[in-house]
This record gives structure tokens, sequence and C-alpha cells, in this order.
């Protein structure tokens, strides 16, 4: 917060940004964010990203949306990268936007109570893109990634408000104490004894 207000922005500020200015940032740092540079990428995930994630508005048209799937498939790339200065802030920026997505669930939940669903198929909510992408990476092949998403869900899981269910965990979480990886095994037993 004091590197936001050290560029004179306020937390009041946030909300008389444009629409338009939200979807054009999130939609420029996106590419930059699947660069091979480790210094571009680095200095996005330690000075940029967790600091411009929570101003997304979780309920204000598609921000969330936008900046869910523009982020969460590089950052989880990244979660693979054989550099800790990398993967670790990755790691944190996907629990940024879990805790988002979780956000905008309870207050879409909040906002329909008492409405009748609408007729056809439902979308994906941002928490069940969220959720369905982790639980890709924690399928992958590279280790590295499998142990920083289950860091990233301990993280979340003992947080004080914590809004993530164990329950759609166990399975992958029971996978992965029999993964051939040493290191995911003991991470994951890790996560199964703290939860």
């Amino acid at each position: 917060m004091d590197q936001i207000q050290a560029f004179g922005l306020r937390l009041e500020d946030t909300s008389e940004l444009p629409n338009s200015t939200l979807d054009a940032i999130t939609l420029t740092i996106a590419p930059l964010l699947r660069s091979t540079s480790h210094l571009l990428v680095s200095a996005l995930l330690l000075s940029f990203v967790p600091f411009y994630i929570p101003f997304v508005p979780p309920t204000a048209g598609p921000h969330l949306q936008v900046a869910l799937h523009q982020f969460l498939p590089p950052l989880l790339d990244k979660l693979n990268d054989p550099k800790e200065r990398v993967s670790s802030p990755a790691s944190q920026a996907v629990a940024i936007l879990g805790r988002k997505c979780f956000e905008a669930e309870q207050a879409s939940t909040a906002a329909h109570l008492g409405q009748s669903t609408a007729k056809g198929k439902d979308k994906e909510t941002p928490a069940a893109y969220w959720e369905r992408n982790v639980k890709e990476a924690m399928a992958g092949k590279g280790w590295r990634g499998k142990v920083e998403c289950m860091k990233m869900l301990l993280l979340l899981r003992t947080e004080e408000k914590s809004r993530l269910s164990l329950k759609p965990w166990l399975a992958p979480l029971v996978d992965l104490l029999e993964d051939g990886d040493g290191n995911v095994r003991d991470q994951a037993r890790e996560v199964s004894w703290m939860s």
C-alpha cells in the first residue's frame, strides 16, 4: 500500500478509474507475464500484479473475468519456473486471484438471494474456473508447480476468514500423496495434516 501511495494513488481514487482502463491494463500486462525474460516477469510478479489485482472490482462488470482469464494461465505456468523468485510470487498472485474469486462468489450469492435462476446453461463462476485450473495445474507434470499449488492452498486455507472449502481438494491431494516425486508427497502430507 505504501508503494501505491508513493505513486500518488489513494484507495479512494481507484473507484474513479474508467471501466475501460482496468481491462486495458489487464490486457497489456497479460502478455508480459508470458515473457521469457525472468527479470521482467519477476518485476511484474513482485511489484505490479499483487497490487493491481485487489483493485479489480469483483462485482462491477466483467473485469474480474477478464483478469482471471488473462492472468491465471500464465501465472500457473510460472509455478513450474525453476527460479523461486518467479514461482513463489506467481503462487501468491494465484492466491490473490482466488481470494478475489471467492469474494465475487459471495457477493454474487448475496445479490441473487431470493431470485430465480436463469433458464438455460449456467455459466462457470470465477471461483469454479479458478478451482478447475488450479486442479489441472496440480495434476500437471512439473513437481514444482504441484508443490507451489499446495503451498498456495495451505496459505488460503489457514487464513482467518478463509472461504476455501477443503472438500473439492481431497481427491487431488490424495493423488499427490502417491506422486512419484518425494517433494510432492512431502508437501501433500503437510497439507493433509494441516487441513
